[in-house]
């Protein structure tokens, strides 16, 4: 099905599997998606928190969706694994527990639905988008992993020691394979990206200050922004460092700190272990972890955070103005994790049935499980 969405400056379809639409006032219901809400998809603004600093990311005005410019091969692996999934298999087990909720794809144009009801809203749009400038370009349309979260520490971390895939370019090949020599993608098998922490009275040394940048959220919270050359200047005997100033250059008690942490290991050994049982090759991949710096948040659910966040599934036989409901919205955001960690970017992904796992992702992971296990233990020392 096709619906209608906005997006930096131009109109786009928005292809969405298993998904119903509400007449044209630009609502798209969510049924299949695990979101048991409505989604305004009628703007996107720039993504408030982009710990890697990559460019055309978006999200929805109400932050519960997330866009990124992407190709056919990540349209066809977030597909296909959605075509995958066992419900017999314990929350955790499968890789689908561990990526951002596929919900469709953006493209250029106005719906061919919007275009046959000859509404005037139609006929306005379709003039609008004829001034825009032609578009091949695809957005993938995501749940955005921040929703929920009042004041977010991201954390991005490449995955792996080869960062190019079979079909890249020569000079993209030796410009990519010098990238991982030179730092510990080649040495360690993973690499820091970049990293957004809540600022703090605590000062960061003076030796990383010509890699951070300082921001303002909407609500005016400065955050402290590191960037990709901050990864890069890491190496095996200082990533430990890198890893320790974003667990821990916090005003978070101890207490919160140490469960953070500890349910961050938790989860890499779990999608370690679920990575094991999966035939994909997953060049470049990246890790994200999440936290919430907001003791509020903390202190409302007891200091409870599940390893595992099981989505809502939506309910058919729910009356359509329950689903419209503020107080669901809010339920929704207050149920949200207060951490979380998760595989996305698959641009270079794919299947490959009968070949076993991917070591270049899983080696890349038991390292930064182990230096995890190591902040961790000298924590406790």
């Amino acid at each position: 099905m096709y619906f209608r969405g906005y997006l930096s400056g131009g109109f786009f379809i928005i292809q969405v599997p298993l998904v119903t639409a509400d007449g044209l006032d630009q609502m798209v219901k969510s049924t299949d998606m695990h979101m048991n809400r409505n989604m305004d998809l009628s703007k996107f603004v720039p993504l408030t928190h982009q710990a890697a600093g990559h460019p055309d990311l978006f999200e929805s005005e109400d932050s519960a969706l997330f866009a990124k410019l992407t190709n056919r091969k990540e349209i066809d692996f977030y597909t296909k694994l959605n075509s995958h999934v066992a419900e017999d298999k314990p929350l955790g087990s499968s890789l689908i527990d561990w990526v951002p909720q596929f919900m469709g794809v953006l493209t250029p144009g106005i719906s061919p639905d919007l275009k046959s009801q000859g509404a005037p809203v139609a006929a306005e749009l379709e003039k609008k988008a004829s001034e825009q400038p032609n578009s091949e370009k695809e957005y993938v349309l995501l749940e955005n992993l921040l929703f929920g979260f009042s004041q977010p520490s991201v954390l991005d971390i490449k995955l792996g020691v080869k960062l190019y895939d079979d079909d890249a370019t020569d000079d993209k090949k030796e410009r990519l394979g010098k990238v991982s020599d030179s730092t510990t993608s080649g040495s360690l098998g993973f690499r820091i990206c970049g990293m957004d922490i809540r600022k703090t009275g605590k000062e960061v040394h003076e030796k990383w200050t010509d890699y951070v940048t300082t921001y303002q959220d909407a609500d005016k919270i400065e955050y402290i922004k590191f960037d990709k050359w901050f990864g890069r200047a890491l190496d095996e005997d200082t990533v430990l460092e890198g890893l320790d100033l974003f667990f821990h250059h916090n005003e978070l008690p101890e207490e919160l700190r140490n469960i953070i942490l500890s349910n961050t290991e938790t989860r890499l050994q779990l999608l370690y272990n679920c990575l094991l049982e999966e035939e994909v090759r997953v060049i470049s991949g990246s890790l994200l972890i999440i936290f919430e710096n907001d003791s509020a948040r903390w202190k409302k659910k007891d200091n409870q955070d599940s390893l595992v966040f099981q989505r809502e599934i939506y309910d058919d036989d729910q009356d359509e103005e329950d689903q419209n409901d503020p107080d669901d919205e809010n339920l929704l955001r207050e149920n949200c994790p207060l951490s979380k960690l998760a595989l996305v970017d698959f641009a270079h992904s794919t299947f490959v049935p009968g070949q076993k796992y991917d070591e270049n992702l899983v080696d890349g992971l038991e390292s930064l499980l182990q230096q995890i296990s190591h902040l961790k233990d000298n924590e406790h020392r």
